[in-house]
């Protein structure tokens, strides 16, 4: 049974495309100036179901000159075959897209042919995949994540270590 104190903000690691120059902004943000996958997150001992998306952009500080587009996808019901969940467009209006959170929120409206609720178990991976990009494009791509208490026998993706 999940509480609603315990919903949480994970900010996803960039992956594939990795902003270069200093550590910091490598660790930091997400490069959404090419297509692919820009962040990933994988819950590692409980399920986690996602509540809510958000990719805060950092920069740049003028508007946008192309909407881009960054979809969600997990393998929600396939280890390994990923499904697409829902898109976060960025657009070309305001002037100034740089610290504006654009979000998304499940809803029967915008969630698509995806069933809700979008549950990750651990073992799964969500990616955030640019679809459409513009060069110069970085954010934070955040997921709002409550954990979804289970067993972790019960999860077909998890084994016990033998370890001792």
């Amino acid at each position: 049974m999940a509480y609603t104190h315990s919903k949480y903000e994970v900010v996803m690691t960039p992956g594939g495309n990795v902003v270069s120059g200093l550590l910091v902004t490598t660790l930091d943000m997400s490069d959404l100036g090419t297509t692919g996958v820009a962040a990933r997150w994988a819950p590692g001992y409980v399920p986690h179901a996602i509540k809510g998306a958000a990719v805060r952009v950092i920069a740049p500080t003028t508007a946008l000159t192309n909407i881009v587009y960054v979809g969600f996808e997990a393998d929600i019901s396939t280890a390994g075959t990923a499904t697409r969940m829902f898109t976060i467009a960025l657009p070309t209006a305001p002037a100034n897209i740089a610290h504006k959170s654009i979000y998304w929120e499940p809803r029967a409206s915008n969630y698509g042919a995806t069933t809700l609720p979008l549950i990750i178990e651990p073992g799964r991976q969500v990616n955030a995949r640019v679809t459409a990009a513009e060069a110069g494009v970085r954010a934070h791509v955040i997921l709002y994540v409550e954990p979804v208490w289970e067993e972790a026998g019960n999860i077909t993706g998890m084994t016990l270590s033998t370890t001792v």
